[in-house]
């Protein structure tokens, strides 16, 4: 669980931007599903054909998102950077990733 101290930082820093926007509602719905993941490069975030189970938003470091090609080549399809949304397609449509997402 993470401490409350380390989300009120997080979200005022990090996702000021939309948190400003939203009501108080939103915004206790947000703190009380609010997860930190963290991984190390090159780990797989989640895979194709993977059911979601988040919105992800990346807060810090870098995501690639691909999908694997002929010979095991990867085809890197979109990179992301902080405070940018992924995987958000397939969490509201509740259908399987379609990519590989990897830090």
């Amino acid at each position: 669980m993470i401490k409350k101290s380390t989300l009120e930082r997080i979200i005022s820093e990090d996702l000021a931007a939309i948190w400003t926007i939203l009501n108080a509602e939103e915004k206790h719905l947000i703190a009380d599903n609010f997860v930190i993941h963290n991984f190390k490069k090159n780990q797989i975030i989640y895979a194709e054909k993977d059911e979601p189970q988040f919105l992800w938003c990346l807060l810090k470091g870098k995501v690639k998102l691909f999908k694997d090609g002929i010979g095991g080549r990867q085809q890197i399809l979109r990179l992301y950077r902080p405070i940018q949304y992924f995987g958000y397609r397939a969490f509201f449509a509740e259908e399987p990733y379609v990519s590989t997402a990897a830090a």
